[in-house]
C-alpha cells in the first residue's frame, strides 16, 4: 500500500510569471520534505507554465485547466486532487519562510483537535509589518463575528475535513471567511504566533481590484454568523440596515436573559465571547456615536472589566471621532 503523503501544498497559478519562482523556491526549500506541490494552472497566457517546468523536482504535479475556472473552482479541484493529510494554501506571489510547512505540521500533529493553522505574517510591497492577529492558544472563532482573522495563504488545514466542506461559490471574494466560519463548527481554528509567511501587497490581489466586492459580501456572511446566535439565543429580530440605541438595548437583555439561563461554565464562557464580539460589532455599526454614547459604551460593565477588549474599545472611540463609521453589517 503506497504511503500517504503528509502534506500537498496547493498552488493557484494565473499570469503569475512576474513572481512565481520566489515563490516556487521557497516551496521547494523548506526544511519539511515530504510533500508534493500540486500546481494548477489556470489558462495562464504569460510565461507560467514554461517556468514551471523548467523545474525538475520530482514533488512538483502541473496540472492545466483548459481555460480559465477561476479562483474558487480551481481551489476545489485541487482539493479533490490533493493527496496530502494536511493541505497548505499558498499563493503564486507570496513567500514561504523555510520552516513554515515544519511548524505547522508539527502543531496540528500535536494538537488534533485544531482544524486549522495559520501563522504571522510579513506584508511587503508595501509596508513591512508582521500582522499578529491572534494567540495560538486561542480558538479565533469567537473573532468571526467582527473579520476574517487569518490570512488565507498561511494555513495548513486538515485534509479529510477541508474535501467535506471546501469554498462555496456563492461567496466570491470572501470564500476564505466563509470557509474558516464553516469548519469553525467542526474543530479550532487557530494562529500560530510565528511569522511564517511573506504576504505580497500589490494592486493585483482580490483584495484590492474586488475590494468593494469583497465588503459586501463578508458584510452578508457576518450577518450570517450573528443571525445563528440570534437563533441560538431566543433573539428573534434581524439585523436593521440603522442601528440604534434601543436596538442594541433589546439585544443585551434577551442576551443576558439567556447566559444567565445557562448553568455549564465552558457553555456560558462561549456563549458570553460570541456576545461581547456582536455587541462590539453593532455599536461599531451605529448609525452615529456621540461623546456620551461611546464613553458608556467603553466603561460599560460589559467592556471596562474585560482587558481582551480594551484595544477594541479604544478602536471605537478612534473609529468614532476621527474616521467614518462603517457598517460592518451593511449589505446594500
Amino acid at each position: 500500500m503506497k504511503k500517504q503523503i503528509k502534506i500537498t501544498v496547493l498552488l493557484p497559478v494565473y499570469n503569475a510569471e512576474k513572481y512565481l519562482k520566489e515563490a516556487l523556491d521557497s516551496i521547494l526549500n523548506q526544511t519539511f520534505r515530504d510533500f508534493e506541490l500540486l500546481i494548477i494552472n489556470d489558462g495562464s497566457k504569460d510565461n507560467s507554465e514554461n517556468i514551471i517546468k523548467s523545474y525538475s523536482d520530482k514533488r512538483i504535479r502541473l496540472i492545466n485547466n483548459s481555460k480559465n475556472l477561476g479562483l474558487i473552482k480551481t481551489l476545489n479541484k485541487g482539493i479533490d486532487l490533493a493527496g496530502g493529510k494536511y493541505i497548505a494554501r499558498m499563493d503564486a506571489d507570496d513567500i514561504m519562510m523555510p520552516d513554515r510547512l515544519n511548524v505547522q505540521y508539527d502543531f496540528l500533529e500535536k494538537n488534533p483537535e485544531v482544524v486549522v493553522a495559520g501563522s504571522y505574517i510579513k506584508k511587503f510591497g508595501g509596508k513591512f509589518k508582521v500582522t499578529r492577529r491572534c494567540q495560538c492558544k486561542n480558538d479565533i472563532k469567537y473573532w468571526l463575528y467582527i473579520g476574517c482573522p487569518i490570512a488565507h495563504p498561511s494555513v495548513l488545514i486538515r485534509s479529510c475535513e477541508l474535501k467535506q466542506h471546501k469554498y462555496n461559490l456563492n461567496y466570491a471574494h470572501a470564500e476564505d471567511y466563509k470557509l474558516w466560519y464553516d469548519l469553525s463548527k467542526v474543530g479550532k481554528i487557530v494562529v500560530i504566533p510565528k511569522m511564517l509567511l511573506k504576504y505580497r501587497i500589490s494592486n493585483e490581489q482580490v483584495s484590492s481590484k474586488y475590494n468593494k466586492e469583497q465588503k459586501l459580501t463578508s458584510a452578508i456572511i457576518r450577518r450570517e454568523f450573528v443571525n445563528d446566535f440570534f437563533a441560538e439565543i431566543g433573539f428573534n429580530e434581524e439585523i436593521p440596515d440603522t442601528i440604534d440605541d434601543e436596538y442594541i438595548r433589546r439585544f443585551k437583555i434577551g442576551c443576558k436573559k439567556y447566559l444567565h439561563s445557562i448553568e455549564e461554565l465552558s457553555i456560558r464562557k462561549d456563549a458570553e465571547q460570541k456576545y461581547l464580539n456582536i455587541l462590539y460589532c453593532l455599536y461599531f455599526s451605529r448609525k452615529n456615536f456621540g461623546l456620551f454614547v461611546t464613553l458608556r459604551f467603553v466603561f460599560s460593565s460589559d467592556f471596562f472589566n474585560k482587558f481582551f477588549f480594551l484595544k477594541k474599545s479604544l478602536r471605537i472611540v478612534y473609529q468614532s471621532f476621527v474616521e467614518n463609521n462603517e457598517n460592518l453589517f451593511k449589505i446594500v
